[in-house]
């Protein structure tokens, strides 16, 4: 259960400190009006136009998404390992 919640709380954390550039990465590929200015103008034009609530836009369902995959992949690994371990462990 322990590495369950680690897995959780570490696919949160990862989500909301990469958020940020993750809309700006993606708006620089959808937004044709932006895409061909360097970041910085970028990142003053979302501000400009959402404010900070711009840079938030689907935080939730990512925090949501990444602690999933995160939880999957943490334990799926403690698994192999575990796996693995007994199976080579000579004693």
């Amino acid at each position: 259960m322990r590495i369950f919640f680690a897995g959780a709380v570490a696919g949160a954390f990862a989500s909301l400190i990469t958020h940020p550039i993750d809309v700006i990465k993606t708006n620089h590929m959808v937004n044709p009006k932006i895409s061909k200015y360097p970041y910085s103008k970028m990142v003053s034009y979302l501000y400009r136009e959402s404010g900070l609530k711009g840079f938030a836009r689907g935080l939730i369902l990512r925090t949501i998404h990444m602690s999933i995959m995160s939880t999957i992949m943490l334990c799926g690994y403690e698994q192999f390992l575990y796996f693995f371990m007994v199976r080579i462990t000579p004693f």
